[in-house]
């Protein structure tokens, strides 16, 4: 698993020497929202901003302290050029705090491109699929504008099954980690969703296969201990996890958008290419800055009657409680398998991540 590791602390090295092979163009992107296989059929490398774990002071002038520690080491990370390599960036709405960071980013860090893409306040709700519809569109010919040359329907159908075939290899090993005892630690998990977000889709597939094929064969387990569920906000922290980890447990599952956001599955057998793209959209796991009471469709096959969680860890970014709030609320309305845990006083745990390593 040190591969992946690699890729996520080398991530910039990465994307300058896919530019230099290819000449193509990078855009980073601040959210899960963003439809990836859009950027991907245009030929661009979509890279999503994540911080470092740094100090933040570098972001005092342009957003508010009080925001959420991961925005402000995004943007501080742009504000010390280590995202000089990208050539555009783009966000879909989401959380208030990195629209914040986003438009800082318009302003103060030279970009040729950038697009805020308008998700609908009620994701799930009856009109909202029409609305992006529309606004994907405007989002293809913004991208299409910006190359100087059109996306065809072939390309995006073959982003599409690239895609849909990394989600497919993520499932199979959220599915290994139902195990009694699970062949990879939940930082290890964490480590092959993160990275696939930061590198080419295509790699990322293969880099996938050869450690799933390992894993099949593996005759040694970490031992699982209590076995957790993290749910929270974006956490691209994999020393936090190793540090829960450490205390004799395994997280089995997460809910968040760097983990089990990413491999929902898209719909096949239909033209219309970006309908596809919408009904993923809106049928995926539902972010609490969009809709605070909502389904997640895929409990069915995640719940904790299959997972036998022992316990939960809510971990939410400093400065966001209204995250925290929205979690444990969802997580206790969602299901009818979760909901007597809460009810019936479920071990569970409030982390709240301050977001900086001090070395």
């Amino acid at each position: 698993m040190a591969g992946f590791r690699e890729l996520i602390e080398n991530r910039h090295n990465y994307a300058k020497d896919w530019k230099a092979k290819t000449g193509g163009k990078i855009l980073g992107y601040f959210c899960t929202y963003v439809p990836e296989e859009l950027v991907y059929a245009a030929g661009i490398l979509p890279v999503r901003i994540i911080g470092s774990h740094e100090s933040k002071t570098r972001t005092e002038r342009h957003i508010s302290s009080m925001y959420c520690a991961f925005c402000r080491d995004c943007l501080a990370q742009g504000l010390k050029g280590r995202y000089s390599y990208l050539d555009g960036i783009v966000k879909a709405r989401s959380c208030q705090h990195m629209r914040q960071a986003f438009a800082s980013w318009q302003v103060h860090i030279p970009i040729e491109y950038s697009y805020y893409i308008s998700m609908p306040a009620l994701i799930q709700s009856p009109s909202a699929k029409s609305f992006l519809v529309q606004e994907l569109w405007r989002f293809k010919s913004s991208l299409e504008e910006w190359t100087g040359k059109p996306i065809s329907d072939e390309a995006l159908k073959q982003a599409i099954e690239v895609y849909n075939l990394n989600r497919r290899l993520l499932r199979q090993v959220y599915e290994l980690r139902k195990n009694a005892e699970p062949p990879l630690s939940g930082a290890e998990a964490l480590e092959m969703t993160l990275s696939g977000q930061l590198i080419d889709k295509a790699e990322h597939n293969r880099l996938l296969s050869e450690a799933l094929a390992g894993l099949c064969r593996k005759n040694e387990s970490p031992d699982a201990g209590a076995r957790l569920m993290l749910i929270g906000s974006e956490n691209d922290d994999i020393d936090y996890i190793k540090s829960i980890e450490s205390l004799g447990c395994n997280i089995v599952m997460d809910e968040t958008c760097t983990g089990i956001y990413c491999s929902r599955i898209l719909m096949q057998g239909n033209k219309q290419h970006i309908r596809i793209l919408v009904v993923n959209i809106a049928c995926s796991i539902a972010c609490v800055h969009i809709v605070v009471d909502y389904h997640r469709p895929f409990q069915t096959m995640f719940g904790t009657q299959i997972l036998n969680h022992d316990g939960y860890v809510v971990e939410n970014a400093e400065a966001a409680p209204i995250v925290a709030t929205r979690m444990m609320k969802a997580a206790a309305n969602r299901d009818s398998s979760i909901r007597p845990a809460f009810k019936h006083g479920f071990p569970s745990l409030y982390s709240a991540a301050h977001y900086e390593h001090h070395r």
